[in-house]
């Protein structure tokens, strides 16, 4: 017998559910999210779900269930993640802010680069180098470190990016710093850019490492509630999250590489899509998707039936350099702010009401 699937799609001001028996019958629900305890909009759902419909005990044990979410890219696209800092080797302080020396749109007298993820003075210089080779041309100074660490903890910093030149042929040094760190009982968590990217071009890999670290600890306490949520309402299979290639793994892995599932909801969304389309008799149609939710608005494509796969996306301002369904977001959803920026000009997003106040038709402030 196919066991029933409970399929949930966690926005910035609605989460919505589908809930298929194992009869192939499909009931959907809505619910409000709920952006201070993401995942717990979720449990609310799954309650509805087992009000209305009193699935048997055996069926609810056993259903599989996929989540998706928005909450990793909403958190990115408003700026709304942890005070992270960066470690990084001595003559690369601005890595962030000399970026790629390009603006975003060269013909505009006001464009300007995007301000970076980590602030100038919360990045540290560590003596130590490691070569193009993957061969220590410098060893590492343990005393730039313990002082790096201790001056981002005094600052406030939450986690901290450790990107050193060349750690993707030789990750040696980066551990090291993680060690150091450790061995010496400061309190601060690390991310590693050769954990999270170990590949070439500093710029990219030190902003994927510094987007993992500033939705981390949002995703962890989502995945942590969704975990022991779900355990207490019986259901004994293990969530898994939608990833943003369009394929799904285990809820607890993505704690550790939150960026692997940044675009989970959109790329989840695309790839819906396209078997949409090919129950539709669209088998192998060429298709633009979008959806505009509360928060931001998402673009993808579909070509030949199959949804396109880029490793060069941009979420709002950053590139994410991970192999994900193509898909584009920018700040401008349904529950956008509308503001005026210094020069009086009016400017819509990437703010928005979210789900708490919620648009003005909710009516609740």
């Amino acid at each position: 017998m196919t066991p029933c699937a409970i399929g949930t799609d966690v926005g910035g001001t609605f989460t919505d559910l589908v809930f298929c028996t194992a009869s192939g019958e499909v009931h959907c629900f809505k619910v409000p999210s709920t952006p201070s305890r993401p995942g717990e909009s979720i449990l609310t759902g799954v309650d509805e779900i087992s009000d209305a419909l009193h699935p048997d005990a055996p069926t609810w044990r056993d259903a599989h269930h996929t989540h998706s979410s928005t909450v990793a890219t909403n958190a990115l696209i408003e700026r709304r993640g942890a005070r992270i800092g960066m470690i990084t080797t001595v003559g690369f302080r601005d890595l962030f802010e000399l970026q790629r020396l390009a603006i975003p749109h060269p013909m505009r007298f006001d464009s300007r680069r995007p301000l970076p993820l980590v602030p100038r003075e919360l990045v540290r210089e560590v003596r130590g180098r490691i070569g193009a080779d993957g061969v220590e041309v410098a060893p590492l100074h343990e005393q730039d470190v313990i002082d790096a660490a201790r001056a981002l903890v005094a600052a406030g910093v939450e986690l901290a990016v450790v990107t050193l030149i060349h750690s993707y042929r030789n990750a040696a040094h980066e551990q090291l710093v993680r060690a150091i760190i450790q061995r010496h009982g400061i309190d601060l968590r690390v991310d590693l850019s050769s954990d999270v990217w170990p590949q070439a071009r500093e710029y990219e890999r030190a902003v994927l490492t510094a987007i993992n670290a500033t939705v981390r600890p949002i995703v962890e306490a989502y995945v942590g509630r969704l975990g022991d949520g779900l355990t207490e309402r019986g259901l004994a299979m293990p969530a898994r999250i939608a990833r943003s290639n369009g394929g799904a793994e285990l809820a607890h892995t993505v704690r550790d590489r939150p960026v692997v599932a940044l675009l989970s909801g959109p790329a989840a969304g695309v790839a819906g899509a396209a078997d949409a389309a090919e129950d539709a008799g669209w088998a192998n149609a060429d298709l633009m998707t979008l959806d505009v939710g509360g928060t931001s608005a998402d673009i993808g494509v579909i070509r030949d039936g199959a949804p396109v796969l880029s490793s060069e996306e941009l979420v709002g301002d950053f590139p994410v350099l991970i192999p994900t369904v193509a898909v584009s977001s920018i700040g401008a959803g349904g529950g956008s702010i509308i503001w005026l920026d210094t020069t009086g000009s009016l400017k819509v997003g990437p703010r928005s009401v979210g789900a708490d106040p919620g648009p003005a038709c909710y009516g609740s402030g």
